[in-house]
């Protein structure tokens, strides 16, 4: 929205003339903070939807992936059995004198 507001005309004006584009200016000033609001109210909206979503996804792809370590047959992974298992008995070959 753009208006234009001539100040040549001001200066020959009358006072009722000069507080009519006063009142016109103000209004309009006015509108525009009302608009900028909506504007950034919008774009709020906007990105909290968008995190929404993002967030959304993350969740789905964290769960898809804990689905399939779970659906394994043997969850446990060779290296973790084979820690895991109990040591076998010390044999010792020659004692130091």
């Amino acid at each position: 929205m753009t208006t234009d507001f001539s100040i040549v005309g001001l200066q020959t004006a009358t006072l009722d003339q000069k507080r009519q584009a006063l009142m016109v200016i103000k209004m309009s000033i006015k509108e525009q903070l009302e608009y900028n609001r909506q504007e950034k109210l919008a774009i709020k909206v906007y990105r909290a939807a968008k995190a929404a979503e993002r967030r959304e996804v993350a969740i789905a792809k964290a769960q898809a992936k804990l689905d399939r370590l779970l659906a394994k047959t043997n969850p446990v992974g060779a290296k973790a059995l084979k820690a895991n298992r109990k040591p076998s008995a010390v044999v010792v070959t020659s004692m130091a004198a």
